[in-house]
């Protein structure tokens, strides 16, 4: 009564609409619990089977935990409320493998934000992760269990405000028959690598470079290292940049960066990698991409190099986000937007795969066949996009075939063309749709002659979506969807 009084009958459904418990004394009356002074129906109340405690595991995983700071048998005369809260506060606050690196605080805020103010009214808070470890009000009765915790919870613990996706109820609407049955599924939400953010490219004359990317392909300087590397971005990204220019003697790239959830999930993903047994290389935070904070950069199979990061500055332009205009400054040349998706090539194209997949998370939206059976090319996804990566077997390491930004519509491809043949730019093919991603774009080179691409349309994916495979004989199809046959350049030059 006293939370119902506290959120109100709306947020208080939202919060409860079930609640699943074990058979014992404390439970014997779920009409009381069920109903607001016998009144209208407020939640419902779910009985476990006797002795199968794993229906309701989430519960069972945070008395684990909390038996590590109050162990069984332990007196707990001497809690306040103030303590509980502080305890469960600590609980709550730590990053758990099972939420991709974030912390059941931050699921339970971003799956309830309409409800203001609503850890306070729980009377809970975040806790940061320095200081997890560290509470002195905690260490007087806990001695050596909060070591413990960290380990156990990061690892094993489903959280105690996890309410998941979907439920399936028998409920015969007897009082006498509440049995629950339910079934964990996917939350969708992305929770460990969300995106493909970052590029840096190398480029044989730099202010040739610049002045494309800038004029032409319309993204904006953000800033100039002292190494002499210029930072870009489009005009619709929050991120401090999304494109670095370096001066070197060849084309080509030198790494591809993807944002992570949280740096608890940057943490775990270094473990696993390094486990999985790739190099490894962690980059403290404003080192030599300034604005990006600590990155973990991974050698992968192909040759490429592959760096994840948690956190970004902000820089301008940047979209709004008080009552925002379309756009916060004029786009120009071509309009580049937002930074897509890149194809690389190289040897071991099933071990780069392979790791993106099971260590990562990455999920595989579709593929194109040789006429042996063998991969030509798959695509991967770590969030909603069409693909965020496509690898391609390939005799030399490290090539890069594309790197991609997005356009709003088909008529933007289309102007995309005539700007491009305005500056007498080498189009390598396109305004084009390809059957695989079913997506419109258009492909040429810069001075430097690394092929970039701009996108739009295409589907969009989701964990539960089928692969879509496209074999030898109709991959022409699938990658030129109009003419249905390679040009001659398309799959032979690379940087």
């Amino acid at each position: 009564d006293k939370l119902y009084d506290m959120f109100g009958e709306r947020d208080f459904k939202r919060l409860f609409p079930v609640l699943r418990t074990d058979n014992g004394p404390e439970f014997t009356a779920p009409t009381d619990i069920e109903t607001y002074n016998g009144g209208a129906i407020r939640t419902r109340v779910f009985y476990c089977d006797p002795y199968q405690s794993n229906q309701k595991a989430a519960c069972e995983n945070n008395h684990r935990l909390i038996r590590m700071i109050l162990p069984k048998g332990a007196s707990m005369n001497h809690l306040t409320q103030g303590d509980v809260n502080l305890m469960m506060s600590h609980i709550n606050s730590y990053a758990r493998k099972v939420l991709g690196g974030q912390t059941p605080a931050e699921v339970f805020l971003r799956q309830h934000s309409k409800i203001k103010g609503l850890l306070e009214k729980l009377g809970l808070r975040t806790i940061t992760t320095k200081d997890i470890t560290k509470s002195k009000s905690l260490r007087p009765r806990t001695s050596h269990a909060m070591c413990g915790i960290i380990k156990w919870c990061y690892v094993y613990a489903i959280p105690l405000f996890m309410i998941y996706a979907t439920i399936s109820v028998a409920f015969d609407g007897a009082a006498a028959d509440r049995t629950l049955y339910f079934k964990e599924v996917k939350i969708m939400a992305i929770t460990g690598v969300m995106r493909a953010a970052l590029m840096q490219l190398r480029v044989l004359d730099l202010e040739t470079s610049v002045d494309f990317y800038t004029k032409v392909v319309g993204l904006f300087e953000v800033d100039r290292t002292s190494d002499d590397r210029v930072l870009l971005k489009g005009y619709n990204e929050f991120d401090h940049h999304s494109l670095v220019l370096r001066g070197a003697e060849s084309a080509g790239m030198d790494f591809i960066g993807f944002k992570v959830a949280s740096d608890a999930y940057l943490d775990y993903l270094t473990e696993k990698t390094k486990e999985y047994g790739l190099p490894v290389e962690e980059i403290s935070a404003n080192t030599d991409q300034p604005g990006i904070g600590r990155r973990v950069s991974v050698s992968l199979p192909t040759g490429h190099r592959i760096d994840f990061f948690a956190s970004s500055d902000e820089s301008e332009p940047k979209p709004g986000t008080l009552n925002p205009e379309i756009w916060s400054i004029d786009p120009r040349g071509i309009g580049a937007a937002t930074f897509d998706h890149a194809l690389l090539f190289g040897p071991g194209a099933a071990g780069t795969v392979w790791y993106l997949m099971k260590i990562c998370g990455f999920a595989e939206v579709g593929n194109g066949l040789m006429a042996d059976g063998n991969r030509l090319v798959t695509m991967l996804s770590c969030g909603n996009r069409m693909y965020d990566i496509a690898i391609l077997e390939y005799e030399q390491p490290g090539k890069l075939h594309s790197v991609a930004y997005r356009l709003n519509s088909w008529s933007d491809i289309g102007h995309a063309a005539d700007i491009l043949t305005m500056n007498e730019v080498t189009i390598d093919a396109g305004p084009m749709r390809q059957g695989i991603t079913g997506g419109q774009a258009v492909y040429f080179f810069d001075p430097s002659g690394n092929r970039f691409e701009i996108c739009t349309g295409g589907y969009s994916f989701y964990p539960d979506m089928p692969v879509r495979v496209w074999d030898s004989e109709r991959i022409g199809k699938g990658i030129f969807y109009y003419t249905k046959k390679f040009n001659d350049t398309f799959f032979n030059v690379v940087s």
